[in-house]
């Protein structure tokens, strides 16, 4: 009896052997998107609006009361001085008056007219703008605390997006010493070269402006980061496993974050998904992205002309 059970427990054991019983195979390392920790300068961007003016732009205004009786050129065409734009019929009671043209004073374009036949007029109110072609001024309202930083000489990038998004290089030439009591903004003006003409006296550009920089910064992908409460970590790769290390942070754009204390330039971080990572956790590294040439990005904030 005791030889048929020392038989069956043989059995029993030789059946869970041959059919798995032992260790579970080691999961697959998990697939994981990486990027390298850089050195360089990382800059943060604001974004601001401001109206396109011509750098010479001259309003033109009627020598009398009256009402506009016929324009005589439209907007764009070119004008010589002294050429009527529009015509004014005199409306004086009692007095029989001819036509009085409004004339450039300059020659130009006609940017703008006003004034529709059959409104009221008077030397006190411009009806047009003759603009002469060439170099435009952005004008933009500037919040005080980014004075400092947005000087003369800063260069600058500006779309507009009735040009179907095309930008313009240009650079900041004024800044008003006067800041507005209201506001608590002071007037800036950009000068922008127009080669292509496109730009028009009145259009709307936006600009993006360093207001912070740093150089020689440790900069890591902003998709590293993972927020635990108030403290930030990272998930380094150390041959093949996940190293978790909290990090400090400093300047941050859309992108890019620079790295005060925790991990070194040239470590290898994950990037984009980070849940569920465990330390050390194998992975695999299936796409390594490369650093951005360029940590500039656009702005984390935006600010409205008058703002």
């Amino acid at each position: 009896m005791k030889t048929i059970r020392a038989i069956c427990v043989l059995l029993a054991i030789c059946t869970a052997v041959s059919c798995g019983g032992g260790k579970k195979p080691a999961p697959a390392p998990r697939e994981v998107t990486a990027e390298t920790v850089t050195k360089g300068p990382i800059e943060r961007k604001i974004m601001f609006t401001g109206n396109i003016v011509a750098q010479d732009a001259f309003e033109v205004y009627p020598r009398a009361t009256g009402k506009v009786s016929k324009k005589l050129l439209k907007e764009g065409d070119p004008v010589k001085r002294n050429q009527p734009i529009l015509l004014v019929e005199r409306d004086e009671v009692g007095y029989n008056f001819r036509q009085m043209p409004v004339v450039s004073l300059v020659d130009g374009v006609l940017g703008t007219i006003s004034v529709d036949v059959g409104s009221s007029v008077d030397p006190a109110r411009p009806v047009a703008v003759v603009v002469r072609p060439g170099k435009m001024r952005v004008k933009l309202d500037i919040p005080e605390r980014y004075l400092g930083v947005i000087l003369p000489g800063t260069q600058i990038k500006m779309a507009v997006d009735s040009l179907g998004g095309s930008t313009y290089g240009g650079t900041i030439v004024t800044s008003s010493p006067v800041v507005d009591e209201k506001t608590r903004t002071a007037n800036v003006e950009a000068e922008v070269p127009n080669a292509d003409g496109r730009l028009k006296h009145g259009m709307f550009g936006r600009l993006d402006l360093v207001v912070e920089r740093h150089e020689d910064a440790v900069v890591a992908p902003l998709n590293s980061i993972s927020w635990e409460g108030d403290k930030q970590f990272v998930y380094r790769i150390k041959d093949g496993k996940i190293a978790r290390a909290e990090v400090k942070t400093g300047l941050r754009n859309d992108v890019h974050v620079e790295i005060l204390q925790g991990v070194s330039p040239g470590e290898s971080v994950v990037a984009g998904d980070l849940l569920d990572l465990r330390e050390g956790e194998a992975v695999v590294v299936a796409k390594q992205q490369k650093p951005s040439a360029e940590t500039e990005t656009p702005a984390e904030e935006s600010q409205g002309e008058g703002d």
